[in-house]
């Protein structure tokens, strides 16, 4: 019998979570490179509820029981998934969390030109910049 290899890539999970029309993006305080707000699960972690793990570092309520699940990556580095969800009209984001600056980014601004990622890139791109 073969021996199955396990799988060592970590999985990210990448929220693009969308308020009023607008794009949530993050970077490091003091970086000009913004990116899709991720969380990276190494090992074997638990991975129910990382979605509303990430939700909750940004400070942010937003119902994820059945988030829209917008792409799938596999690399030899990493197991990546990519979610939307919508947060409620009312929501309050803050400036800065731990050690990102938050900001919300409408289709005028080309939030997708701001991203290096070339996947959360081509998924802005196709989704807000058809809106």
């Amino acid at each position: 019998m073969k021996k199955v290899k396990k799988d060592r890539r970590p999985l990210v999970v990448m929220g693009l979570v969308c308020v009023d029309g607008k794009v949530l993006l993050r970077r490091h305080l003091n970086s000009d490179s913004w990116e899709v707000p991720y969380l990276v699960l190494r090992g074997s972690g638990c991975r129910d509820g990382m979605l509303k793990n990430l939700l909750g570092k940004l400070g942010i309520q937003a119902q994820t029981d059945v988030p829209r699940f917008l792409a799938h990556e596999c690399t030899e580095h990493d197991d990546t998934l990519m979610f939307g969800v919508d947060a409620g009209k009312s929501t309050v984001i803050s400036d800065v969390v731990d050690d990102f600056e938050l900001a919300l980014f409408g289709v005028a601004d080309n939030p997708w030109e701001k991203i290096r990622n070339p996947m959360p890139r081509e998924i802005l791109k196709c989704s807000l910049g058809n809106a």
